[in-house]
């Protein structure tokens, strides 16, 4: 059903897209943007996501409001380090919070193996490995980011 609904909406937005871009000349995408973003805060917050829903929608509130004062930051800045930041933002808010933060032994990853004590004692936790991946991750972002202003 909200693949079918999200089908409709994005049909209206593409619909105002091309009335805007071939009517009014204006091809700025925005708008559209914004709109099919609310849609997908709608499915997060009836897929019980709340608080995750709250947060993107404050986020796109502030960006939207500030959006002529970020426009010329972003192109001081350049797309290179905004891609490197947004990669770096991928790393830590998002893949980190989903990972599981429980120890696995080999036994719970490879099924097939016999019972064993070295194969069923836990000393795999993929959040904590993760969480090395995210320092580390960090510090050569903040030499980067410091390498760019100095």
């Amino acid at each position: 059903m909200v693949i079918f609904i999200g089908s409709i909406v994005f049909l209206f937005i593409l619909i105002s897209y091309v009335y805007s871009a071939f009517y009014h000349d204006l091809f700025g995408v925005t708008s559209e943007l914004a709109a099919l973003v609310t849609f997908l805060l709608g499915v997060i917050v009836m897929s019980g996501e709340m608080q995750v829903a709250i947060f993107i929608g404050v986020l796109l509130t502030i960006m939207l409001a500030y959006k002529s004062r970020i426009a010329p930051i972003i192109e001081k800045i350049g797309g290179v380090e905004i891609t490197n930041t947004l990669k770096f933002a991928v790393i830590a808010l998002i893949i980190l919070p989903l990972l599981p933060d429980q120890k696995y032994a080999i036994r719970d990853l490879i099924v097939f193996l016999p019972e064993g004590r070295f194969l069923t004692t836990p000393f795999f936790n993929p959040y904590s490995i993760w969480q090395f991946v995210v320092v580390m991750s960090g510090v050569s972002y903040i030499g980067y980011v410091l390498s760019k202003i100095y």
